[in-house]
């Protein structure tokens, strides 16, 4: 299938990218060319592919809206995301039972004292 997506309305890439992700960084902005302007913009949140909840190496399937430059919708991306990482000593940091360290919240403070769990739950009221 060509790549630029003439001739087809579902173009496919099948591309590999290896990149690496600052450690503040909160979104991964996709965009998708073709060859005179931009068809649309996805803006995806790191935390749907590396929260720190999924084991090492684990392979994410993802799809997003695209959104053109006045941000209507403008077609979806799909997108699969194997996030690898490497811990102190070589070993994987997934499911292994190691402590991860916490991120920066408000005040810019780091904690490694564990992880926090947010459960959303219905209150009648």
């Amino acid at each position: 299938m060509d790549s630029t997506g003439r001739g087809t309305p579902h173009p496919q890439w099948n591309q590999k990218l290896v990149m690496e992700l600052p450690p503040h960084a909160r979104f991964l902005t996709v965009e998708v060319h073709s060859p005179a302007n931009i068809v649309g913009t996805a803006n995806i949140p790191v935390s749907d592919f590396a929260g720190g909840f999924l084991p090492a190496n684990y392979l994410s399937f993802l799809s997003y809206r695209l959104r053109d430059a006045n941000g209507e919708k403008n077609g979806i991306i799909n997108l699969s995301v194997k996030v690898k990482q490497e811990a102190a000593g070589g070993r994987s940091s997934g499911c292994s039972g190691q402590r991860w360290a916490g991120v920066p919240v408000e005040g810019g403070k780091v904690s490694d004292h564990g992880i926090t769990m947010g459960i959303p739950v219905s209150y009648r009221y």
